[in-house]
């Protein structure tokens, strides 16, 4: 994975950090059974934007220590066409996750842009409270590391939906964004993103906020990596 310049200067601390935390060298390590192989220090696992090794692997998609994992392609009506691991993990995970990287043809240039989407993860309501946001910060370094464009999911629950889903309320907390709807939060004058309204009364976002495509934008000195690292400061996960 290559290191920008961004990352040396305002990464590279909150990767330390995260890599020494207790949680990570607990579960992150990159000990896993992909299709039938087990992992070793010396793997290196081919995709089509970078090769890496399992520990990379591991944190870059969210694949904890003891788990199984499948490699798939997506359909495009099921979610974004790309190449997607599937991740078993009965002690950590709710249900299977599902992380994959899509290759979006961009304007003009016919250039292809890899992004980062989470289709599918639900935390087991037992794990340790910070394992959600370290492994998170662990996944966007990581992505950002290997040159992806951004990190795409469906923030799930609020108003209208199932409420047990609280991703519309977290996610955006950890640098998500998104357009608000037509008409949405019309009395806070020129907010027209979910952060927007976020900066101006967080209260009416948990109260009336609802679910959506959320993007973290993981080009340097995005407000989404701002987002992120007040976060993990504020969880005491990150000390400059």
């Amino acid at each position: 994975m290559n290191k920008s310049q961004f990352y040396t200067s305002h990464l590279a601390g909150l990767h330390s950090q995260l890599l020494s935390h207790p949680l990570t060298r607990e579960h992150l390590q990159g000990h896993f059974r992909l299709d039938g192989v087990n992992s070793t220090p010396e793997m290196v696992i081919e995709l089509p934007f970078a090769e890496l090794e399992a520990a990379d692997f591991a944190q870059l998609f969210v694949v904890f220590d003891g788990s199984r994992v499948h490699q798939q392609r997506e359909e495009p009506h099921k979610a974004p066409e790309g190449v997607y691991f599937t991740t078993v993990n009965g002690r950590l995970l709710q249900y299977k996750s599902k992380i994959g990287v899509v290759f979006l043809e961009g304007e003009g240039a016919g250039l292809h842009m890899p992004f980062l989407y989470f289709d599918q993860f639900f935390l087991s309501g037992h794990t340790a409270p910070l394992l959600g946001t370290i492994s998170f910060a662990l996944s966007a370094i990581a992505a950002h590391c290997c040159g992806l464009a951004f990190i795409e999911l469906i923030a799930a629950g609020g108003v209208g939906f199932h409420r047990k889903h609280i991703g519309y309320r977290y996610w955006p907390k950890v640098g998500f964004d998104a357009a608000l709807i037509a008409g949405e939060a019309s009395h806070m004058n020129g907010a027209q993103t979910v952060q927007d309204v976020l900066a101006i009364d967080p209260v009416w976002w948990d109260e009336n906020g609802s679910q959506r495509l959320m993007r973290f934008d993981l080009a340097a000195q995005s407000t989404s990596w701002w987002k992120l690292l007040s976060y993990c400061q504020e969880k005491q996960i990150f000390v400059p």
